[in-house]
């Protein structure tokens, strides 16, 4: 009889916490949001980065002698 009472506590307690507890989901909804932000910013440096080398690389062979218009 003991042990059933003690498990019907713990089961109420672990129900309210549940209930009311927010920490969790906030953090991560926090975590997604963190990580798109992060996949965003690597998507767009990609992309700088390669634009970033073609006019480089367009520049160095203009100083060379072999411009092309």
């Amino acid at each position: 009889m003991r042990t059933l009472t003690y498990i019907r506590f713990l089961q109420n307690l672990l129900q309210r916490d549940l209930r009311h507890n927010q920490t969790g989901a906030t953090a991560i909804e926090y975590s997604l949001t963190l990580a798109l932000i992060i996949l965003a910013y690597i998507g767009i440096a990609s992309d700088v980065g390669q634009s970033l080398f073609q006019i480089l690389d367009t520049t160095v062979n203009c100083m060379d002698g072999n411009c092309e218009d």
